[in-house]
């Protein structure tokens, strides 16, 4: 009798053993994850602090409208056809990133919400005519597409009062008492 006891006490702390370091394998895992993303995102909205790269942005939004879009990006000039593709490349990566879960859509869009769509309706026209011309289907930028297609349906000042309300708690809880 007293061996069964301590046979059945002796599975149970196994279960529990079992049970404990699973999780703290998991958390350890998912830490890991975190860590290995940090880089990778901190080093993503660099670019999109770089001033060489705002001013490329703000060029295509001020002069793209002065070219016929029915010759797409690669009938561009070739300075402007060089910054849309930087540009229309560095949202194309943060959408990439969205995808294969590096970045959060909502953390990735915060930052660049203003800019991205504002990109995009500068550069759409041009998309457009590049996809007939290529006739591949319209391919091209259709990841880029969706990202913004879901940004516009983000309520940004929601999302950036969530995220603050995250990541300042103490903050909002002495706001919210006033």
């Amino acid at each position: 009798m007293t061996s069964n006891l301590l046979n059945i006490a002796a599975i149970i702390i196994s279960f529990v053993a079992l049970a404990v370091s699973s999780f703290l394998a998991i958390r350890q895992s998912l830490a890991a994850k975190q860590a290995n993303r940090i880089p990778v995102f901190i080093d993503l909205f660099k670019d999109a602090r770089n001033p060489e790269f705002r001013d490329r942005e703000r060029s295509l939004w001020r002069d793209l409208n002065e070219h016929e879009p029915s010759l797409g990006f690669s009938g561009l000039p070739k300075g402007q056809r060089h910054d849309a593709e930087i540009v229309c490349s560095y949202y194309s990566t943060l959408a990439y990133c969205v995808t294969i879960g590096i970045a959060e859509h909502d953390l990735a869009v915060i930052p660049v919400y203003y800019r991205l769509l504002r990109t995009w309706e500068a550069v759409y026209p041009f998309v457009r005519a590049e996809r007939k011309i290529r006739n591949d289907g319209g391919s091209f930028l259709t990841l880029l597409e969706d990202f913004v297609a879901e940004a516009k349906l983000t309520d940004i000042h929601s999302l950036e009062k969530e995220a603050s309300r995250r990541a300042f708690p103490r903050l909002h809880n002495m706001t919210d008492k006033r």
